[in-house]
């Protein structure tokens, strides 16, 4: 059914708002509003039907039908029909325009949707994966660049190109200052073009969050996404935007629910998982396995099982369901070597690590040299020469990086341990102080690697204070570090201190397979 108003279409089997024959973009729900009152524009339609009947099961404030209509007023103004929406005060709202309908199998009179249009839409689909790569997403982004080729004027494309963009610099695929300029300045164009465009406004918050990643642009960014969500609550790009905002902010208890409306199972899972609640990460866990046994998901599953509740039987056996082709992948190749090396078996790690070219693994969990893993591995098998020699080729790589990057705190941190594992304590001490002291942190506030080094410094104090700050139920640390000190061969030391036996034990979390 196409309905029409002087020269606006509504397209309803389309889902299309056209003026003039071409498209205007305007939100689901706004479309939605506007087909209600088209279908009954003979009379005033009350407030509390059209609620009912655009936002079916949401409970939502008035506020949010009000932005709807000055949206729709707006769209319909860029068709010449300024006044057609009626306010009836504390009654609803009447299309009043002559209006008629066309059946759908009536040809339409108006042009077919455009190539940049249909350029934009695979576009979308792409970007709707989850768990994209960088080839798909610059696959996406030539699709776009191609829209942008056949009308400029499109503020959807630069809103999108803006979004791929900022994917891109999420993902760290390209975090360079030209992928940075290209977000905002796409970003811009979009609002200038189009400045109550939903999808503009999906690009600006983009640009707030990973781009200029100040406190002061997060806050407003998240201001936007809800004022998004509020006019449109089923829009998953902006309720995944917002959880990530909030869990990256450290409140990962809030962005749980916002992954799960957005359907984000995986990103629900992890939330749940880094705000300790582990039994609701592990279901949401099992029943997206059962669902789609991904790549992503099993790492997922293994990732709680192993950190959560400590149960390295069950997360050796999620872990083998993985394909050969996926333990390629840095991601899938860490989480599979911790679990072997927690478990004790060095020779499956370093299989693992083998069919990995690269000497560095560059993974959000885990970022170091390959030999970290491998030293440690041959170590626990007993062959100290070995874990020497892996242990100085983790170093070479290190210092390769510090030449060509400088001297990154992260990198100096690892600089520390890799000399600390071969002995050179007093260098390591050195480097474990101004490391310390560029981070502008206390005695007892730092990463299991910067435990490990201060273990193997010597620093005795220094790590029975940390292990007191780490083992209490409103610990500093993160969320792993239980299942850290717990099972990882460089803690076995410690693990025979009477202080951590203690910890460990008081600590458990909930859930967790029960100390030996």
């Amino acid at each position: 059914m196409v309905h029409r108003f002087a020269n606006l279409e509504i397209d309803v089997a389309a889902r299309e708002l056209r003026a003039g024959g071409r498209v205007l973009d305007v939100q689901p729900r706004v479309f939605d509003l506007l087909v209600y009152l088209a279908r009954h524009h003979e009379r005033v339609v009350p407030k509390d039907e059209l609620l009912d009947a655009v936002w079916p099961g949401v409970i939502v404030a008035d506020g949010s039908l009000q932005r709807a209509v000055s949206i729709a007023r707006s769209a319909l103004a860029q068709a010449g029909l300024k006044n057609a929406i009626r306010t009836f005060s504390r009654t609803g709202y009447r299309l009043c325009a002559e209006a008629t309908a066309q059946p759908d199998d009536v040809p339409p009179t108006t042009a077919p949707p455009s190539s940049a249009r249909k350029l934009l839409a695979h576009a979308r689909k792409i970007m709707a994966d989850r768990n994209p790569s960088r080839e798909t997403l610059e696959t996406a982004t030539q699709l776009i660049d191609q829209a942008k080729a056949l009308d400029s004027t499109d503020a959807d494309a630069w809103a999108l190109g803006s979004q791929a963009d900022c994917w891109h610099i999420f993902y760290t695929f390209d975090v360079s200052e030209s992928r940075r300029e290209q977000a905002r300045r796409g970003a811009l164009r979009a609002l200038a073009l189009d400045p109550r465009s939903g999808e503009a406004r999906l690009a600006q918050a983009g640009v707030l969050i990973n781009v200029v990643a100040q406190p002061a642009a997060r806050a407003e960014a998240e201001t936007m996404l809800r004022e998004l969500i509020a006019e449109n609550p089923p829009e998953s790009r902006a309720l995944e935007l917002l959880a990530n905002v909030l869990r990256d902010d450290g409140r990962d208890d809030e962005a749980a629910p916002f992954f799960m409306r957005a359907q984000a199972f995986n990103a629900a899972g992890w939330a749940f998982t880094t705000a300790s609640r582990f039994d609701e990460a592990i279901d949401v866990a099992d029943r997206i396995v059962a669902a789609d046994p991904s790549t992503a998901n099993l790492n997922l599953k293994a990732i709680i099982e192993t950190w959560g509740h400590e149960n390295l039987d069950a997360a050796r056996v999620t872990m083998g369901r993985l394909p050969a082709s996926a333990l390629l992948d840095d991601y899938s190749a860490s989480v599979a070597a911790f679990i072997h090396l927690y478990r004790g078996e060095p020779e499956r790690v370093l299989e693992t690590l083998h069919a990995i070219p690269r000497d560095w693994l560059a993974t959000r969990h885990y970022a170091g040299p390959k030999g970290w893993f491998t030293g440690h591995a041959h170590h626990l098998a007993g062959r100290t020469f070995a874990a020497q020699a892996e242990w100085r080729s983790g170093l070479a790589s290190v210092e390769q990086r510090l030449a060509s990057q400088g001297n990154a705190l992260p990198l100096l941190r690892w600089q520390g341990l890799m000399l600390a594992l071969i002995g050179e304590k007093q260098e390591a001490g050195r480097l474990f102080d101004l490391t310390q002291e560029l981070a502008g942190r206390g005695p007892i506030v730092f990463d299991q690697y910067q435990a490990e080094a201060a273990l193997l410094i010597g620093r005795q104090d220094t790590i029975e204070a940390w292990l007191k700050e780490t083992l209490t139920p409103s610990g500093a640390q993160p969320w792993f570090m239980h299942a850290v000190i717990r099972f990882d061969p460089a803690f076995a030391p410690l693990r025979s201190i009477p202080l951590c036996a203690s910890l460990l034990r008081d600590t458990l979390p909930a859930g967790a397979t029960p100390l030996a």
